[in-house]
């Protein structure tokens, strides 16, 4: 795996934990605050990584609360 790979990895990883947690923060404003200002490419990696869109992440989580 290359750096670059492993980082990405790492941030999407800390967008998905934000996503779960804050219910204040839109999808976007937690992609950005990880560096993610492409929104179209940021969902596509993201689906990639985890068989889900960012939305479906933050709607599950918020009919968990």
């Amino acid at each position: 795996i290359s750096p670059v790979t492993y980082l990405r990895t790492m941030r999407l990883n800390r967008v998905r934990s934000d996503l779960r947690q804050r219910s204040a923060s839109t999808v976007g404003d937690v992609a950005a605050r990880w560096g993610f200002w492409h929104p179209s490419r940021f969902a596509c990696e993201y689906k990639a990584l985890f068989g889900e869109s960012p939305s479906a992440t933050r709607a599950a989580s918020l009919c968990a609360a």
